[in-house]
C-alpha cells in the first residue's frame, strides 16, 4: 500500500508543477492586441537569441516589435520587398548587416510578415498560431 501512495504522489507532482508553470506564463497577458503582440514578440526575441523581431503588414507597416526598437521602423519598411527577393531592398541597412529572417503569416485573408534579425524565430509555427489567436480576440 505504501508503494501505491508513493506512486500517486509522483503522478500528481508533475501535474501540479505544470499547472504552476501555466499560471506563471499567464501573468504576462494583455487584452490589448498591440500589447499582446508585443509580449509575444518579446518572448520570441528572448527564446531565439534574435536581436529584434517584428510583425509587419503586407504594406510594410510595423504592427508590433521587440528588441532594437530604433531600427524597427526601417526594418518594417524593408520586409515586404526583401521577402519578395528584391535585391535593392534596404534591409541590409535596417539590420546593420545582420541576417534577416522573415516568413509570411496569413490572418483572415490579410498578409503579415514575422521577421527577426540575427537569428530565426524558434517555434515559428507556434508563433504564427499565437498571432492568429491574438487576432481572433
Amino acid at each position: 500500500m505504501t508503494r501505491l501512495a508513493h506512486a500517486r504522489i509522483l503522478a500528481v507532482t508533475p501535474c501540479a508543477f505544470y499547472r504552476h508553470q501555466m499560471l506563471e506564463r499567464r501573468q504576462n497577458r494583455s487584452d490589448s492586441r498591440p500589447a499582446a503582440l508585443t509580449l509575444l514578440l518579446e518572448s520570441l526575441v528572448r527564446e531565439s537569441d534574435a536581436g529584434s523581431a517584428a510583425l509587419v503588414t503586407g504594406d510594410g507597416v510595423l504592427v508590433a516589435g521587440a528588441g532594437a526598437r530604433d531600427s524597427l521602423g526601417a526594418l518594417a519598411a524593408a520586409i515586404p520587398s526583401a521577402f519578395a527577393g528584391d535585391a535593392s531592398s534596404p534591409w541590409e541597412a535596417a539590420t546593420g548587416g545582420r541576417d534577416l529572417y522573415a516568413r509570411a503569416v496569413d490572418v483572415d485573408g490579410n498578409r503579415f510578415y514575422l521577421a527577426s534579425v540575427g537569428a530565426p524565430v524558434r517555434h515559428a509555427r507556434n508563433a504564427e498560431d499565437g498571432i492568429r489567436r491574438i487576432y481572433s480576440l
